[in-house]
């Protein structure tokens, strides 16, 4: 996944791991992006806090050709209680995407 899509998701990671069902999200993603053995990692985590922190973690390392951040909004658009998370990570990307560019360092001599 790409850095500005990240930080997308990053600006909303407390909400998501308050309130984020990650085995509900999962369902929508596991035939097309997560492997098994990705499925196996987030449900080996002990509460629904760790479970969406892992299944973020795992995304985030997701290549960006197999389009992690838009499969991730589909799948809150599919689930029930989620797609007010859906709006708010694409308001952020969209945000991102259309802010210039930050400054580069200034550098001393």
């Amino acid at each position: 996944m790409n850095d500005q899509k990240r930080r997308a998701i990053a600006r909303y990671i407390d909400s998501f791991a308050k309130s984020m069902e990650a085995v509900q999200v999962m369902d929508h993603l596991q035939y097309d992006l997560l492997e098994p053995e990705d499925v196996a990692e987030v449900n080996a985590e002990a509460t629904r806090h760790k479970r969406a922190r892992k299944l973020i973690e795992i995304l985030y390392g997701k290549r960006e050709d197999s389009k992690p951040f838009e499969k991730f909004e589909a799948a809150l658009q599919k689930t029930e209680g989620h797609k007010e998370f859906a709006r708010e990570i694409r308001q952020a990307f969209n945000e991102l995407h259309d802010s210039p560019p930050a400054d580069p360092p200034l550098t001393q001599h």
